[in-house]
């Protein structure tokens, strides 16, 4: 069953205040805990939660909310990285650590500006656009770590496919599709469904363009414990220089989907 109800969105479960805007509605109903699209020029929906951060390293990266391209609306997060050769890695995201829900859909639209050379040589080079951490003890935050990475790899024909990197096995996560693509300079959408309640059986569960492309169980950290980021991750990359558009991103009860609206 969908269920359409074209509202505003309204902040719910984390005492967010969406943006809402002035173009289009994201559809995304009752069920939504917290939203960001960017529509009051700032990147306020992130920094005003708790938990929520702009981080850049190093200072020559960026993430600034701009007019030159949007999902929906007006505006997105235009987020600009400088990678280095050798590490650490540079990053340049929008993040939430902690107060998010035990289970919940994390969902948000992409936009590539160019291609990059990355390869299949795990951290060596990398690039990655959304990235779930977790913590080995919840009530110690010295204890966080990076988990899964939604990560950009080049495919054997050269386009560029999405892998989702496992950093407690130190290899890619079996895909339901082998090589998923994505287009430099076409919108996508990344969700991912994240279970990770204590005394329940934890899941992580991901899809690309509304098909579903991974789904695991997971054993790493401790439960009761999320961070989300997304934006660009990456090391030695050709060019150096990348930037990827982020907008209308979301934490719901329920799938958003691409198509905007709630469905279960």
């Amino acid at each position: 069953m969908i269920r359409c109800t074209w509202l505003v969105p309204i902040a719910l479960a984390v005492g967010a205040v969406a943006g809402a805007g002035c173009g289009q509605r994201m559809d995304v109903g009752s069920d939504l805990i917290w939203t960001a699209r960017f529509e009051s020029g700032a990147l306020d929906e992130w920094t005003r939660v708790a938990g929520g951060s702009v981080v850049t390293s190093p200072s020559s990266s960026e993430v600034v909310a701009s007019p030159e391209r949007a999902h929906g609306g007006a505006f997105s997060a235009k987020v600009t990285m400088m990678t280095p050769a050798s590490p650490p890695a540079a990053l340049s995201v929008l993040s939430r650590e902690g107060d998010l829900p035990d289970e919940a859909y994390y969902s948000a639209w992409f936009y590539l500006v160019q291609d990059a050379s990355v390869t299949d040589a795990r951290l060596l080079r990398y690039w990655a656009v959304m990235r779930f951490r977790g913590r080995s003890d919840v009530s110690n935050p010295d204890t966080v770590f990076d988990f899964l990475d939604v990560a950009l790899r080049k495919s054997p024909s050269g386009g560029l496919i999405v892998r989702l990197f496992a950093y407690d096995q130190f290899a890619d996560a079996p895909m339901v599709i082998p090589d998923p693509p994505v287009l430099v300079g076409r919108w996508f959408h990344v969700e991912a469904l994240y279970k990770n309640a204590p005394g329940a059986a934890r899941h992580f569960v991901l899809w690309l363009d509304g098909s579903l492309v991974v789904d695991i169980p997971v054993t790493a950290g401790d439960p009761g414990w999320v961070g989300w980021s997304v934006g660009n991750m990456g090391l030695d990359l050709v060019p150096t220089t990348v930037t990827v558009f982020v907008d209308d991103c979301a934490i719901s009860r329920v799938r958003v989907g691409p198509n905007g609206h709630l469905s279960w």
